[in-house]
């Protein structure tokens, strides 16, 4: 038999195809979505749990950073209480030395100032005094030491002038006598009496040699005294002209501690043009 399809039946039959292709492509669509869906979701929840697990990891570490900052900061505030104590105490000490080492120096000062006033009197001194009608200078006075030392050495040369004309009178004697024994040698009667002379002559001239020895001696250990003394002498003015030099110094009284505390200033070792030296 032959079947006729008009146009219409077969337009609607191909939409009903077309349908049924599409329902089918959803559905495939739809199973393939859904299967993706479900491995997104256990990738997205692995994802979750592994930033979970880094965040509990970062929250630990950060506890254990603050507990560690805390105690270093308690160490640290502890030494700096310490650091505090020691500095304090340390100061304390410095303090205490300085004043020992300032009333010690302070000491030597009267020290060599009362033995400079007992050389004063026996060596000399700087005494001012008026050089010229309207003039006043430093002058320097000798102390009684150079004075004996003076008039001892005026006394032996007198004691050696005295010996050297009592030694020449009695040569003098001695040629006359020696003269005269000789010429009347023939016509005395009594020899022994110019032997007697001779003898005393001679003695005479022996003790006066032996006054002479000793005067020499004498002469020689009064040099001796003389350059010793003037060697006290020198040592003695130069003493002086320092501790007049430490008197008129800025320095004299406080005797400060210098270059942060480290160095104390104890005393003068000289002076000159605008600088000083001190011992520190």
């Amino acid at each position: 038999s032959v079947v006729s399809v008009s146009t219409s039946e077969q337009t609607s039959v191909a939409a009903r195809v077309a349908a049924v292709i599409n329902e089918s492509s959803s559905i495939k669509l739809t199973a393939i979505s859904g299967k993706a869906s479900a491995a997104q979701t256990a990738q997205l929840s692995n994802s979750v749990a592994e930033m979970k697990r880094q965040f509990d990891m970062t929250k630990a570490l950060k506890d254990q950073a603050e507990l560690k900052l805390l105690r270093v900061e308690n160490e640290l505030k502890s030494y700096q209480e310490r650091l505090k104590i020691s500095e304090e105490r340390n100061s304390k000490l410095t303090k205490a030395l300085e004043d020992v080492h300032r009333k010690t120096a302070q000491q030597e000062f009267r020290r060599k100032r009362d033995r400079l006033a007992l050389d004063c009197v026996r060596l000399g001194k700087i005494v001012s005094m008026r050089t010229g009608p309207t003039t006043i200078g430093d002058v320097w006075e000798e102390g009684y030491g150079l004075k004996e030392l003076n008039k001892r050495s005026a006394e032996l040369l007198e004691r050696k002038e005295e010996l050297e004309s009592r030694k020449k009178r009695t040569q003098t004697l001695k040629r006359a006598a020696k003269k005269g024994s000789s010429s009347s040698s023939s016509s005395t009667d009594f020899p022994g009496e110019d032997v007697d002379v001779d003898l005393d002559l001679a003695t005479e001239i022996d003790v006066l040699r032996t006054h002479l020895d000793q005067l020499k001696r004498d002469e020689n250990a009064l040099a001796e005294e003389r350059r010793m003394l003037e060697s006290e002498k020198a040592v003695h003015q130069k003493e002086l002209k320092r501790c007049q030099c430490e008197e008129r110094s800025r320095f004299y009284r406080e005797l400060p501690s210098l270059h942060n505390q480290r160095y104390l200033l104890q005393s003068m070792l000289g002076r000159g043009g605008f600088s000083e030296v001190w011992k520190a």
